[in-house]
């Protein structure tokens, strides 16, 4: 996976299957990371 625009972090819990993102909220598209991911067979979903 390339890196995308506007993530800053991104922790990755293997046992849960949960990574958590901090992102730079004028510079990071939702819908986008969560297409890319998709697209890399990860499903995604936002939680806030």
């Amino acid at each position: 996976m390339t890196p995308l625009p506007g993530v800053a972090q991104v922790d990755v819990d293997f046992a849960k299957k949960l990574a958590t993102c901090k992102v730079e909220s004028d510079k990071f598209d939702v819908d986008n990371a969560i297409a890319t991911l998709k697209n890399e067979d990860y499903p995604a979903t936002l939680v806030q």
